[in-house]
């Protein structure tokens, strides 16, 4: 089992996962183009609680029951747990530094180095999303499940191109389905959106 957080040299610039085939982005109410992704604000007050659960897991001595802390963290933020894991105690901290403030523009975090507290906080997001798609069969029926907001974040339709379908139903609704989408939304590549997230 990997334990969260140590001050350990970083681990190659990998997921434990490979990553997904590349999605086509198609049209999506919430995020309609990759320019609108990125000049979306992002309230980044919540993902200061986030970092700090973070840190105090990271923190908790050899021993000490964390387990509640552990199951709160992975409910609010799905996939946070593995943040804690892929990063150094250092970029936790750093991160939890970029997480204080004002609302801002997703690419105001980029450019300032900070793309993985954006793009966790939407994986987060989506991998949320994908929980309630559970079950569906395939991503069209799972999308239906979801409402408002979090209905907004995925495609508005079934693609017309076959190749586009298939790649949608290649992936399916597995963990690699917000990782591709992410990608897509953020006009990276997957394999761009992996290194980011270990940054």
């Amino acid at each position: 089992m990997m334990r969260w957080g140590s001050d350990r040299a970083p681990p190659p610039a990998a997921m434990p996962r490979p990553p997904p085939n590349p999605l086509p982005r198609l049209a999506c109410r919430g995020w309609p183009s990759v320019s609108a992704y990125w000049a979306e604000p992002i309230a980044r007050a919540e993902l200061v609680a986030k970092y700090e659960g973070l840190l105090a897991l990271v923190d908790a001595a050899a021993g000490e029951p964390v387990a509640g802390v552990a199951r709160g963290l992975a409910a609010r933020w799905p996939g946070a747990l593995r943040e804690a894991q892929l990063v150094p105690r250092a970029i936790l901290v750093r991160r939890a530094s970029a997480s204080a403030g004002a609302p801002c523009p997703r690419a105001e975090l980029a450019a300032a180095g900070e793309a993985a507290v954006v793009l966790w906080a939407d994986l987060h997001r989506l991998l949320g999303d994908l929980q309630a798609m559970r079950g569906a069969g395939d991503p069209w029926r799972g999308f239906a499940r979801l409402e408002g907001a979090a209905r907004g974040r995925w495609p508005a339709a079934v693609p017309d191109d076959p190749a586009a379908a298939g790649a949608w139903a290649e992936v399916g609704l597995d963990a690699r389905l917000p990782r591709a989408w992410l990608a897509a939304v953020a006009g990276l590549t997957p394999a761009e959106l992996d290194g980011w997230l270990r940054r």
